[in-house]
């Protein structure tokens, strides 16, 4: 989808996740399993606006999202795809998490660079991959307000090339996503 560049709302949501995150989630019924996922990824802006890519199992209504006129420049489009993996595959990424960890029940943030890779190597390794290059990205912290609590997540993008090596967890992996935040 394509986020117009004359909507004001579509720029606010942009700059709060959880916003973005819950438009989104309107053009999905309400009872999906907890095992599922919808995932999305903001683009960089083209001419039109901002593209942001959603992955789910099932098929979105857009027409549900309930925003104005102005909020997309087109009306998103959608594509059916049905990955296959093997062993040895090999795949270029881009990840954007908010690597955390929990001490005495409470989630803190894995901060620095190596912290973040530490994080990355166990996710890959209970997500069936191995890391062949990656490239740490600290994007700093970003503020949301959830509901009516305003949070503070400190994001990371993670870039490089990964090699599966257990199929049945990499698709999970690639179905679920990584990491607690897995909706943002």
């Amino acid at each position: 989808m394509v986020l117009s560049n004359r909507s004001k709302r579509a720029w606010r949501e942009i700059d709060n996740p959880y916003e973005i995150h819950r438009t989104i989630m309107n053009a999905f019924p309400e009872d999906i399993p907890g095992d599922e996922r919808v995932l999305f990824r903001i683009e960089g802006p083209v001419e039109e606006g901002i593209v942001i890519l959603v992955q789910s199992k099932r098929c979105p209504d857009w027409s549900a999202m309930n925003v104005g006129n102005d909020f997309l420049a087109d009306w998103p489009a959608i594509k059916e795809f049905d990955p296959k993996f093997f062993p040895d595959q090999h795949f270029r990424f881009r990840l954007l998490a908010n690597p955390t960890r929990k001490v005495m029940g409470k989630r803190l943030g894995e901060l620095g660079e190596e912290n973040a890779l530490d994080w990355l190597e166990r996710k890959a390794n209970a997500g069936g991959f191995e890391l062949s290059q990656v490239q740490v990205i600290p994007k700093g912290f970003v503020r949301i307000k959830a509901k009516e609590r305003a949070m503070s997540l400190y994001s990371v993008l993670f870039a490089g090339s990964l090699k599966v090596s257990n199929t049945s967890k990499f698709t999970t992996t690639y179905e679920v996503g990584i990491g607690s935040g897995k909706g943002f």
